[in-house]
């Protein structure tokens, strides 16, 4: 495997390490989204939540639709939710490692 491949990954993985993007996803993995709803969702406030969708957004691991005066975020596909639930499922496995690893 190539070093931009292994730079690819880690520029990937940086973008979930994100508390407040993870939230985003989970919130966005249950369905389609207006900006109000993901804020109210996930408690943080309208500048912060709008910071996460653009970085999501540039990202591709969302997308987003306007209707009338409205817009709408929504996982870009099933990989990236797929991705996060295969993540759970590590971590179910291996939680309490990863508590109480100190690296990171």
């Amino acid at each position: 495997m190539s070093n931009k491949q292994i730079d690819l990954e880690a520029k990937l993985f940086k973008g979930f390490s994100d508390k407040s993007r993870l939230l985003i996803l989970e919130v966005l993995s249950a369905g389609r989204k207006s900006v109000t709803e993901i804020t109210e969702e996930t408690e943080l406030s309208q500048p912060n939540t709008s910071a996460h969708l653009t970085c999501l957004l540039e990202c591709g691991l969302i997308r987003k639709e306007k209707k009338g005066r409205e817009v709408f975020y929504e996982v870009s596909g099933k990989d990236v939710t797929n991705m996060i639930r295969q993540a759970q499922k590590i971590l179910k496995k291996h939680s309490k490692e990863i508590y109480n690893c100190t690296r990171y």
